[in-house]
């Protein structure tokens, strides 16, 4: 319904300042169907937001197991929810750094498995590793 549909059908209602052009009915919301953010494209935005959020602080190293600097949790917050930080983030975090790996080498071997993949061949780790060392030679 416009502006002045809703004038004409209730002139008595005095309004000072309609804050959209649109009215809709109650019907008309209930009726909108909500978008989905259950989407591999919001999960990812998610974890890209995260990400820069901890990429700000370079080679800071991470806190103690089971802790976070308070300014970071709080502007995690408002991206996932506190309990998607407690559950998910922070238990991550903490794997990392009981565990941490090179992220470069890893990303290296997933290209790797991802060529095998598309050739159609097994993927051999130590072949990997001999391309590995064989790129090594040839670039000193």
């Amino acid at each position: 319904m416009t502006k002045k549909d809703f004038i004409k059908k209730f002139p008595d209602v005095k309004v000072q300042q309609f804050e959209t052009d649109t009215i809709l009915s109650k019907q008309e919301i209930m009726d909108k169907k909500p978008r989905n953010f259950a989407t591999y494209k919001e999960f990812g935005k998610m974890l890209r937001e995260v990400a820069n959020i901890y990429s700000k602080l370079g080679d800071t190293p991470l806190e103690e197991e089971g802790w976070e600097k308070e300014k970071i949790s709080n502007a995690i917050y408002f991206i996932t929810n506190k309990h998607d930080f407690s559950d998910f983030i922070l238990p991550w975090k903490d794997s990392f750094l009981l565990h941490p790996f090179d992220v470069t080498e890893a990303t290296k071997w997933a290209e790797y498995v991802k060529e095998c993949e598309q050739k159609g061949i097994p993927c051999n780790y130590q072949e990997y590793e001999n391309q590995k060392e064989n790129s090594k030679k040839n670039i000193e």
